[in-house]
């Protein structure tokens, strides 16, 4: 089922022997691991009665070991046995996986966390097994997304900033509560958001940072870079945000690069391009194509590379995020 799904029902339904969650959206599997933790266990309990594995380090022995064990606190007290990364460990196993989907613990419940689970698990879902897709949402799904967190603040947002925030933010879903928390800050006692308050928090805060900081990355200058760097956290701006907001700036002028070798150069028709294309304020084209011709294509690749790999290794949790993420300017200054 998709996560909506799930949500809704989730506190109605029994306990199942094994849920799988599986995604690309972490803001999602973020949500529907919670929401599993919160039906099986409680605050007596989860110290006692939860073991985590990450799938690339323990073995299904061990994992069925503690699905075996009977609660600290009583049977009637669940345990909650979760494995993250799980889908070599499900490929691995699968053959001792399907002997447990026929006879699961009575005890405890198993959480698999995958990117994509395999054909063969999902015939399994049923009485015994619930699986939640937590795929990136559609474009057309976003604005009813944005509303409904917005309702849940108790505020309203206008059809406008909703798209306009979306068309600066994109389906990062991370990001857009991060902005959706700044906006209701912003508008203190007055109950709707308008596109004005996006243009004013979101627009105009992020674009003229992120510029600044490419601008710096242009110049190879360090010291700037991390110093806007500093600037950015310090206006709230997550680390997982920063690298998206990155990404997306890279992203802009790798496509611009395209646009000005296919317009020939012709300055009006990239400047029309970038406008509807890109949504480049007409303002800022010329400030913009300046910093687009400051890079190679081939050097824009490059640094889109470097931003993907910090950006799976800060959802790894690896290493500390601020670290990597001031390697990751210095190796984009280089």
């Amino acid at each position: 089922m998709d996560f909506n799904s799930f949500e809704k029902s989730i506190k109605k339904s029994s306990i199942s022997p094994v849920y799988i969650v599986a995604g690309e959206e972490t803001l999602l599997v973020k949500r529907s691991l919670q929401l599993i933790k919160e039906k099986i266990l409680t605050k007596t309990t989860i110290d006692m009665a939860l073991s985590e594995f990450n799938g690339n380090d323990t073995t299904f022995g061990t994992v069925c070991t503690d699905l075996r064990t009977v609660s600290f606190f009583g049977v009637e007290n669940r345990r909650l046995v979760v494995v993250e990364d799980a889908d070599a460990f499900v490929k691995k196993n699968k053959k001792k996986m399907q002997d447990y989907l026929s006879s699961p613990s009575s005890s405890a419940s198993l959480l698999l966390v995958c990117s994509k689970p395999d054909a063969w698990i999902k015939k399994c879902e049923g009485s015994k097994c619930v699986i939640v897709e937590c795929a990136k949402l559609r474009d057309y799904q976003l604005v009813a997304w944005v509303e409904a967190k917005v309702k849940g603040v108790d505020k309203k947002i206008t059809a406008e900033a909703s798209k306009g925030l979306i068309a600066e933010t994109g389906n990062n879903l991370d990001l857009l509560v991060n902005h959706i928390n700044k906006l209701t800050i912003f508008i203190g006692s007055r109950d709707t958001i308008t596109g004005e308050d996006v243009h004013a928090i979101v627009y105009d805060g992020k674009k003229q940072t992120i510029f600044d900081l490419t601008n710096a990355i242009s110049d190879k200058d360090t010291a700037n870079a991390l110093r806007i760097l500093q600037k950015l956290i310090g206006l709230g701006e997550e680390f997982i945000g920063i690298i998206t907001l990155l990404g997306w700036q890279i992203r802009r002028l790798w496509i611009a690069k395209r646009i000005v070798k296919e317009s020939g150069g012709n300055t009006q028709v990239v400047t029309k391009r970038l406008q509807s294309e890109l949504k480049v304020n007409k303002y800022f084209c010329e400030r913009f194509l300046a910093q687009v011709n400051r890079f190679t294509e081939e050097g824009l690749q490059a640094k889109f590379g470097y931003i993907s790999d910090t950006d799976v290794e800060l959802k790894t949790g690896t290493f500390e995020p601020r670290i990597l993420v001031e390697c990751l300017i210095v190796k984009l200054c280089r």
